[in-house]
């Protein structure tokens, strides 16, 4: 009727937000071995210097919103990075049951905001120079032992070559990723790096 009744109560203080993605410290500065003749880049290891691996096997290197990491031995990767001249070279083995090859003439998926490349196996390779020039490029097997590689951002830089085979416990991808600022840095420069594997 005519009564009015206030109600009132503490406020509860505000939970802290939080980000759905966790910012993780680099454990791993990595190292680029100069080879004078440049790898076969045929799939295969021959021409690589494997002293210094950098091993993606760890959860804290596992990103997807609705799985677990399964274990190295279900999914991982050792990649080894050389350098010659304007060219970093890359040699990275994939472990992983049944790898998924999408081929060059599949028909579009039609997922929202996801191209579909990164919807079978293969990689990602970015590189920025401390002056800011940087190249970025998707890369995956396709039939053949060819690559289907496609530029990420700037499409004039020139683009990677190389070749893959499958292996016993995945596939390998041998690859040159053009890199024409190599010569210009520093002893005590570093070049930014970042290998993604496309599960």
């Amino acid at each position: 009727g005519s009564t009015r009744i206030t109600r009132g109560a503490p406020r509860a203080e505000p939970l802290p937000t939080a980000s759905f993605v966790r910012e993780r410290p680099l454990l791993t500065l990595g190292q680029a071995l100069w080879v004078g003749v440049p790898p076969a880049l045929d799939g295969t290891l021959s021409g690589f210097d494997r002293a210094s691996p950098l091993l993606l096997d760890d959860d804290h290197q596992y990103f997807r919103s609705e799985t677990l990491y399964p274990g190295a031995e279900e999914f991982s990767a050792t990649a080894n990075v050389n350098w010659s001249g304007d060219s970093l070279f890359l040699a990275v083995e994939v472990t992983k049951d049944r790898p998924v090859m999408r081929p060059i003439d599949a028909p579009p998926l039609n997922l929202d905001n996801e191209p579909d490349d990164i919807n079978a196996d293969g990689i990602q390779v970015y590189w920025r120079t401390p002056d800011g020039s940087a190249g970025a490029w998707l890369i995956r097997p396709a039939d053949g032992g060819a690559l289907l590689i496609r530029p990420i951002g700037d499409p004039n830089h020139a683009s990677p070559i190389g070749t893959w085979l499958p292996t016993d416990t995945g596939y390998r991808i041998t690859a040159r990723i053009p890199c024409p600022h190599l010569s210009t840095l520093r002893r005590t420069e570093r070049l930014g790096f970042d290998l993604i594997i496309n599960e």
